[in-house]
């Protein structure tokens, strides 16, 4: 690692991920991390996350130091499929793949991120080490964004 203390919240997820009972390999297929709540995933969006507002907060209306922050810290861009829509991937834990969906706002919309988690995420993790460890990468984020600005 760096030599920095980790936070106790990650220490515990990592626990939870490498004590799991879970197996095979993932699909490569996603839902937002909230539909594991009850088991269910679905593509459909929901209205603005209030988790992902940090990021929002510092990239919402800035593409470009999205793009190069995320690009640092490994996430690579998968190929726009939409107008305004850029989606970058990323291995969060070894069997738990990540997208990470930028919308561009608009006149009528803001900007948005969206996580996205593999559906066998919920076979690794329970909804509740899932949604810290949710917290902890988009804390990172954040935290990456401001850091740059701040030199």
């Amino acid at each position: 690692m760096d030599g920095r203390e980790a936070q106790v919240n990650i220490l515990s997820v990592l626990v939870y991920y490498a004590i799991s009972p879970g197996t095979g390999a993932p699909l490569y297929d996603f839902c937002l991390m909230h539909h594991f709540s009850q088991g269910l995933c679905t593509h459909k969006a929901p209205e603005a996350d209030w988790q992902t507002e940090p990021l929002r907060k510092e990239f919402g209306s800035s593409y470009p130091h999205f793009a190069d922050r995320v690009s640092k810290l490994g996430l690579t861009y998968g190929g726009s499929r939409a107008h305004g829509e850029y989606p970058w991937n990323y291995q969060l834990l070894p069997k738990m793949p990540v997208k990470v969906v930028y919308y561009e706002g608009d006149d009528a919309f803001p900007g948005d991120i969206k996580i996205f988690y593999d559906k066998t995420a919920i076979s690794f993790l329970n909804f509740e080490p899932l949604a810290v460890l949710n917290g902890c990468f988009i804390h990172a984020l954040a935290a990456l964004g401001k850091a740059q600005r701040a030199l």
